[in-house]
């Protein structure tokens, strides 16, 4: 309507200078003068065109309406100095990579100090507003005191119920960012146990309630007052319940955190149990229905990095994790890295299963040594769990997960969970000792291989292979093995989706890492190696595990198979 009346009355002011101009030719005037009104008609004959053009443009800006972005500030703490949690990294980690797949603009802090803390609180404030859906997950040690609650940054040093307000960071602040926004999410998997819940008066065990306030839903681990496990797995286990039903599509906020409860209190025995606050007055889906594709992530400005920075971010992502393949890709992406060291000795750690050929330090191509003979074993390391499940005294050697078909090793007799402790009198104390002692022999030498089987050491004659015949079994074999892949759950094994749900929920509860399409193909107890073919093979084992000590499973992944070891019974 405005933009109408501004065309109206242009229209009547140049009606009003033509009527003017009219007169003026009966009067007695300079012809100059006429030449300066024409200019200035045709000026307003330009502005008098080009305002429809601008209502245009002002009304189609009028009616457009903003779209929803979606912002999250995610979390993780567990490098206390003392009381340190495996977990929280990994799960902060995961929890970033799922929300971005979600279309979230997301600030992942890890390990992170009160200062920086603090910051992020404040980044993630400033980016909400009316149009945006906000999202704040935390996971590391948490307390109470006096019924409010706080998050423990990394460099807290807390000694008094005083300095908990100094050191640490109040969940209130977190909520204060929240004003703009109209709707929100808060998951704190803050519930620990920590060292500090009965060293004051004041403090209770786990988090407090809270009120949430208007358009906000808060999600605890487990119920005010209560305490949660930080878990054996990767994950704990409610952030491991959480990315299990976070992509599901077509679910809403609350039923994603009620399949989570569900889900925690089943692993649990009821000795968990997840809790929310809600003051949602709105829908909200992670992800809407089963045909919508996540939403994109914002395009954002940020500097280029130069390649010193991008592999210090690298190893700031992986220097906390427990799994051998982040420090395998590091390797493998900086070879002559400043990090290269640090990585390796994490590698031999952690003990991540590995081709024999592909164990030895990279080196450029142009000075490796052509590989001189074929052992034919897939190996990984054996950690301290890896031994007591196979009843070594120590944890030592070269634990092989397959051997190749018709190779060397297989025609010496070797077996899978045969562990290699010598090589030609050679001692091995890590797995990666072992490929530098094959690359060093010749083709055909006989070698005398001992291992240690049942608990008893053996002594194999073993006759090295030339890498030739290494490649064509290889080649010939290569159909074989990607049908054996396609058809994995017919060929021998049970998928980890076949076993019965409470039995399923045993193995996560001692800790086993497993996924749907996982092939269990062996189990591992008191040394013992037994194959499995069918469901029936694993259920009499299973229904006994609570009273099973140490136990370990070989897995098939992706083609890729390991041994994995899981935890005590508690």
């Amino acid at each position: 309507m405005v933009s109408s009346y501004c065309l109206l009355g242009e229209s009547w002011t140049l009606a009003i200078l033509l009527s003017h101009l009219r007169n003026l030719r009966n009067l007695r005037i300079e012809p100059k003068f006429f030449g300066y009104m024409r200019i200035l008609l045709a000026l307003c004959l330009l502005l008098a065109a080009a305002l429809p053009a601008q209502a245009q443009r002002n009304l189609t800006v009028e009616k457009s309406a903003p779209a929803e972005r979606r912002v999250a500030l995610v979390i993780g703490n567990g490098a206390y100095a003392s009381a340190p949690l495996k977990n929280p990294p990994n799960d902060a980690r995961d929890m970033a990579g799922a929300l971005r797949r979600l279309g979230f603009t997301v600030i992942e802090k890890i390990n992170v100090p009160q200062k920086e803390m603090n910051r992020a609180i404040a980044e993630f404030g400033e980016k909400l507003n009316a149009s945006t859906m906000a999202l704040f997950f935390y996971a590391g040690h948490g307390m109470q005191v006096k019924g409010k609650n706080y998050l423990l940054p990394i460099d807290a040093r807390i000694n008094s119920e005083s300095s908990v307000r100094a050191e640490a960071v109040d969940v209130d602040a977190v909520l204060d960012q929240f004003a703009a926004s109209p709707l929100n999410v808060v998951i704190l998997d803050a519930c620990r146990n920590n060292p500090f819940e009965r060293k004051f008066r004041s403090v209770g065990g786990g988090l407090a309630q809270m009120d949430a306030p208007k358009g906000t839903l808060i999600a605890y681990a487990t119920a005010p007052g209560k305490v949660a496990s930080d878990g054996d797995g990767r994950n704990g286990l409610y952030t491991q319940e959480l990315l299990r039903h976070l992509q599901t599509p077509g679910l809403s906020v609350e039923v994603v955190f009620k399949r989570v409860r569900a889900g925690v209190a089943r692993a649990t025995g009821d000795a968990q149990i997840p809790w929310e606050a809600s003051s949602l007055t709105g829908e909200f889906h992670f992800r809407p229905d089963a045909t919508a594709r996540p939403a994109e992530v914002p395009p954002t400005t940020m500097a280029v990095d130069t390649p010193e920075q991008i592999e210090q971010q690298f190893w700031n992502r992986i220097r906390d994790s427990q799994d051998s393949a982040d420090f395998e890709d590091y390797l493998k992406q900086y070879p002559q890295g400043r990090f290269v060291a640090e990585a390796r000795l994490m590698v031999r750690k952690l003990g991540g299963a590995k081709q024999v050929a592909a164990v030895q330090p990279p080196v450029p191509a142009s000075a490796a040594p052509p590989p001189r003979s074929w052992f034919g074993v897939q190996i990984q390391g054996v950690t301290p769990e890896l031994a007591a499940s196979f009843s070594l005294k120590e944890a030592r050697g070269a634990l092989v997960v397959s051997t190749a078909k018709g190779g060397p090793a297989e025609k010496a007799g070797m077996e899978s969970g045969d562990v290699v402790v010598e090589f030609q009198g050679q001692a091995i104390q890590n797995y990666a000792d072992l490929p530098p002692m094959v690359a060093s022999s010749e083709p055909g030498a006989q070698i005398n291989v001992r291992v240690i089987r049942r608990g008893q050491m053996k002594d194999l004659a073993v006759t090295l292979g030339k890498p030739q015949e290494a490649a064509s079994q290889q080649a010939a074999g290569k159909l074989g093995s990607d049908l054996e892949k396609f058809f994995g759950s017919f060929s021998g094994g049970v998928l980890f989706s076949q076993i019965k749900s409470i039995y399923q929920q045993k193995l996560v509860a001692r800790g086993f890492e497993l996924l749907p399409n996982d092939r269990i193909t062996r189990v591992v107890r008191q040394g013992v190696v037994t194959q499995v073919k069918s469901p029936g093979d694993i259920d009499g084992w299973l229904a006994a595990l609570d009273s099973t000590p140490d136990v370990s499973l070989s897995i098939v992944r992706d083609g890729k198979e390991a041994f994995q070891a899981g935890s005590k019974p508690k």
